[in-house]
């Protein structure tokens, strides 16, 4: 039998918590929706960006500042339809390692599936990693 899901998620946001009073930094994932039907890319960023912070304040001005951006329905950049391209992260959503959808990045791009091409991970020290799939042409780039 496995484990409840409410347990999974207390633990994540106790081990965040403490990480934040201690003033470590956080991985905070940002996933980019298709809005008009493509992903925007750069040297900076892909279908998923992941941004050491040491709170989701920090984490979404630091995105901005790597170039995405937030309420482009409102502004007029993104499609009405399809939604928001970025969304801001929240307090909670930090993690202790770089991670999307619970998984390694790495190991998400290695699973396939569609919109799952480019992770760039960026660390405090200003350094980043870029981790693409080599195995076809990324979509909508």
């Amino acid at each position: 039998m496995s484990e409840p899901i409410y347990k999974n998620i207390k633990s994540t946001f106790t081990e965040a918590s403490k990480a934040q009073k201690e003033g470590d930094y956080l991985f905070y994932t940002f996933n980019q929706n298709n809005s008009g039907g493509s992903f925007h890319d750069s040297e900076n960023f892909g279908q998923y960006v992941i941004v050491a912070a040491r709170s989701a304040k920090e984490a979404n001005r630091l995105a901005e500042d790597l170039g995405l951006y937030f309420d482009g329905v409102d502004g007029g950049s993104d499609c009405d339809c399809c939604g928001d391209r970025w969304y801001r992260v929240n307090e909670g959503d930090g993690t202790e390692t770089p991670e999307a959808y619970g998984k390694d990045p790495e190991a998400l791009l290695a699973e396939g599936g569609f919109f799952r091409d480019k992770v760039v991970v960026h660390y405090p020290d200003g350094s980043k990693r870029v981790i693409e799939r080599t195995d076809r042409k990324r979509r909508g780039v």
